[in-house]
């Protein structure tokens, strides 16, 4: 099994700041992560799965939205956001 991949994308996440970031941007990226870890221990997932898992946390992290962020980011945050829910929501 390959986890570079959401391996990669978890060291990414886990070398961000908390304060750099919208509270609600940055919860996204929380459970993401969170999802992510439980997902390279899980002894039935599958590559696909997994692959999926580091994609849905590579998008939080490129949805995140800084603090001082500007309106054309909080827009594009806001859209990438609403299609992260809708994926998770499967």
């Amino acid at each position: 099994m390959d986890l570079s991949k959401i391996e990669d994308a978890m060291d990414e996440a886990e070398r961000l700041k908390e304060a750099d970031y919208t509270s609600w941007s940055w919860q996204v990226v929380e459970d993401s992560l969170n999802a992510a870890e439980q997902m390279i221990r899980n002894e039935w997932a599958t590559q696909a799965m997994i692959d999926t898992r580091a994609e849905a946390l590579e998008a939080a992290i490129d949805a995140l939205v800084p603090v001082a962020g500007s309106s054309d980011k909080l827009k594009l945050s806001d859209a990438l956001l609403e299609a992260y829910i809708i994926d998770e929501a499967g």
